[in-house]
């Protein structure tokens, strides 16, 4: 696939955390995940932020003016796909399609997408098919991650040797343990313990991968006119990562012919890489761009993600955002 975008690497330079949308509460006791992952909207928030370093003008204006809309770094930045990257073997990591089992003797098949005969549920009264384990041996394929090549290659032509790696194998197991202190007392206060998991990779050589596009027009009347190499901070801690700008062409554009394949059934699968919003929870999305009638037929789905935020210029946490993600879908 050409990508039209750049690519930026990034490099934590210490352990980090990325929420999974659970609320972190005083007074209770909580264990929080990280996320190896974390949706767009980090990397986009970490980029920004950047613009605004780089760009004086613009963000003199912007926080001068109250987070002027017309200064946002936000509306002239765009966020592509999201990779893994192992620079020691030049391997591209992507989630796994939601439509692969496996075994416990590591045998991969494809799972079986049969009719519907009956509504099991409301969220399903817009689907025709439903998918189906293979066999009572195999479960589904979650938490981890496929090379981008076995993707292209392998799971294209649907074969069963198709390779994973977990989340296991990518980071180390790391964590913080905080309890909250009674100031007045001096001593701990009572269910106020916690737990954090962090993402801390194993070895060197591992990274971000992240597409994106900045419009021209944010550069104007600025001596600086990219991004460069430097410095930006990400995650729940604002830990420190080290950010290079590469030639997206030589790292993902090696399937450029698979552009120019020609689908000749009337079914279309389409994989998405991360979290996605549909029209009140509908499973029909909208592809105006296209210009062509879609149906969407059967889908390969998870639980729900919970997203929230702090809102800087109401100075509140956002309430949470529903998520639902769908690695793929039949078309």
């Amino acid at each position: 696939m050409i990508s039209k975008m750049k690519m930026l690497k990034i490099k934590p330079n210490d352990n980090l955390f990325f929420g999974d949308g659970k609320r972190f509460d005083k007074g209770e006791s909580a264990w929080l995940h990280s996320k190896l992952l974390p949706y767009p909207s980090a990397f986009k928030g970490a980029i920004a932020s950047v613009m605004l370093k780089l760009n004086k003008i613009r963000r003199d204006n912007y926080i001068g003016k109250q987070y002027d809309a017309k200064n946002d770094p936000r509306k002239y930045l765009r966020i592509g796909r999201v990779f893994l990257y192992d620079e020691k073997n030049y391997d591209l990591y992507m989630p796994a399609p939601l439509d692969l089992f496996i075994n416990k003797k590591n045998k991969c098949k494809y799972g079986l997408f049969s009719k519907i005969t009956k509504n099991y549920t409301s969220s399903l009264n817009e689907l025709e098919y439903l998918l189906y384990s293979p066999g009572k041996q195999f479960e589904r394929v979650e938490d981890s991650y496929i090379n981008h090549r076995s993707f292209y290659n392998s799971y294209l032509n649907t074969y069963d040797s198709i390779g994973f790696i977990s989340r296991e194998q990518i980071i180390s197991s790391a964590y913080k343990v905080g309890i909250q202190k009674d100031r007045k007392k001096g001593n701990a206060q009572e269910d106020h313990l916690y737990r954090i998991d962090l993402t801390e990779f194993k070895g060197d050589s591992w990274s971000y991968l992240v597409e994106y596009d900045i419009k021209d027009k944010w550069w104007e009347g600025s001596k600086i006119n990219s991004l460069g190499d430097g410095y930006l901070k990400l995650g729940g801690e604002n830990k420190s990562c080290k950010y290079y700008e590469l030639s997206a062409e030589k790292i993902i554009n090696h399937y450029s012919k698979m552009d120019r394949l020609i689908n000749e059934t009337e079914f279309v699968k389409l994989y998405f890489m991360s979290p996605v919003i549909f029209n009140n929870g509908s499973f029909k999305p909208s592809f105006t761009d296209l210009k062509i009638d879609i149906t969407v037929v059967g889908a390969s789905t998870v639980k729900p993600y919970y997203i929230g935020g702090f809102d800087m210029k109401k100075k509140n946490q956002n309430l949470c955002v529903r998520l639902c993600q769908k690695e793929q879908c039949i078309y």
